[in-house]
């Protein structure tokens, strides 16, 4: 038996609410992962050009709330926007963590408000 590439650590599921708060984002994430062991936050972005900003602020909330800068990839550039593209996050997340041996935070949100978050260590 091959051992496996990746473990799952972190799964939650949610809505992001209007106003869009990223502090409040980065404390929701932080309730579920341990941002110390996280080197590397992955993101929808490069999606919906609307949810941009979006991204990019709680890019610079977990960077304030983790103490340390956390490398920030994006994969929607390589897939597009649609229905499975966390999937498609998810398995790039798994190969990263994988390759570089190192913990990654996927988070992803949608235009009509739902968001997930998991994390992925080695």
């Amino acid at each position: 038996m091959r051992a496996a590439l990746a473990r799952v650590t972190a799964v939650k599921l949610g809505r992001w609410r209007k106003p869009f708060d990223a502090g409040r984002e980065a404390d929701w994430i932080a309730s579920a992962v341990d941002l110390s062991k996280v080197e590397v936050f992955m993101s929808g972005a490069k999606g919906f050009r609307q949810l941009e900003p979006m991204y990019e602020a709680v890019a610079a909330a977990l960077w304030e709330r983790a103490g340390k800068k956390l490398e920030h990839q994006t994969y929607k550039q390589l897939c597009g926007e649609f229905h499975a593209a966390s999937a498609f996050g998810f398995s790039l997340a798994v190969k990263l963590a994988h390759e570089k041996k190192c913990s990654v935070l996927l988070y992803t949100l949608s235009q009509r408000g739902a968001k997930a978050v998991c994390c992925i260590q080695p």
